[in-house]
């Protein structure tokens, strides 16, 4: 008689981790200052975003760029420390990639940068382009921007990452896969610069 060997192996339930959101601080003093003197961003720009709840100062003096899912639903959170000499760089835990920070425009053009600061920078030496849709990769995962065109009518793709070897190279392969449905195009600062932040703190203290 033939023995079957039967598994009693109980199938576990995936749960999707939940995002535990950082407290906020009373005020945004830190914050402000950082982005302002650190980083040589425009004020307005700032308030922009902290008005839309997509930007505030954490009960750690941490910058926190938040990103909401479709039902307005914060399912990300990127901190920045304000300590210049040892900055935090992180993501609160459970927080998802595809909607890592981001922001709808009232044009077809998707901007995309390698992270927010960079976003800040960008628009604060450009101020129309706040009108176009703007989403920041996440520890360089394209998952944020492949969740982002699912859900808007975009027709152009900006790539604004940075002048480095993943930048060079990302921007190239993302380049060569959008160009069969987008209009895409390269925009970085002058090669001399790493990014778009370190591009406008020159510029502005010279």
């Amino acid at each position: 008689e033939e023995i079957r060997e039967v598994s009693h192996k109980k199938q576990i339930p995936i749960h999707k981790k939940e995002i535990v959101i950082p407290g906020r601080n009373s005020n945004y003093r830190h914050m402000y200052a950082y982005l302002m003197k650190t980083r040589k961003i425009d004020k307005e720009i700032i308030d922009v975003f902290v008005k839309e709840k997509l930007l505030y100062e954490n009960t750690y003096h941490s910058c926190v760029f938040v990103g909401y899912d479709n039902q307005d639903k914060i399912k990300h959170c990127s901190i920045r420390g304000t300590v210049k000499e040892n900055a935090f760089k992180g993501e609160a835990s459970g927080s998802d990639k595809r909607y890592a920070f981001h922001r709808p425009g009232v044009t077809k053009t998707l901007r995309v940068f390698e992270a927010a600061i960079d976003s800040f920078s960008y628009l604060s030496l450009n101020h129309q382009a706040m009108n176009d849709h703007i989403v920041c990769f996440c520890c360089l995962a394209e998952a944020a921007l492949v969740e982002y065109l699912k859900n808007h009518h975009i027709e152009k793709i900006i790539f604004q990452l940075d002048n480095d070897c993943w930048g060079d190279d990302a921007t190239k392969t993302f380049m060569e896969k959008y160009q069969l449905n987008y209009i895409t195009a390269d925009e970085r600062p002058p090669k001399r610069y790493k990014d778009w932040n370190q591009y406008i703190v020159s510029l502005r203290e010279e």
